[in-house]
């Protein structure tokens, strides 16, 4: 249950910006969460664009980026997303290489916070 509050609190803090971490607000075991998702949320931007190429009048409504409480290389970027093909959500979960590098595990409707649970 840590672990899910964890990471709902980082998804928001990444949300609405200027959200700093307490030692009471976040499991003790949980590393800072980095700063730097610019080029994860950027890579899973242009692979979504790739994937709904074809749809007309896409339009990303809602951004997400999530961290795993205990692991931020761990990371899942969530659409929510507007077409004239209809409406969903499509996410893309990465894992930080040893140099930083992300990579591409899995993407899809499926991909969201509890992927970053078990």
């Amino acid at each position: 249950m840590k672990k899910y509050a964890a990471v709902l609190l980082t998804a928001a803090c990444l949300l609405f910006g200027g959200c700093s971490q307490t030692q009471g607000e976040v499991d003790q075991a949980s590393q800072e969460v980095p700063a730097d998702y610019g080029q994860v949320i950027e890579l899973a931007k242009a692979e979504f664009e790739a994937v709904f190429a074809e749809f007309a009048e896409l339009k990303i409504e809602q951004t997400a980026t999530m961290v795993r409480a205990d692991d931020s290389n761990q990371i899942v970027v969530q659409f929510t997303y507007s077409s004239a093909n209809g409406d969903g959500v499509y996410g893309f979960e990465y894992r930080k290489d040893q140099n930083g590098t992300p990579e591409l595990l899995h993407q899809g409707e499926a991909v969201d916070q509890e992927i970053l649970l078990q």
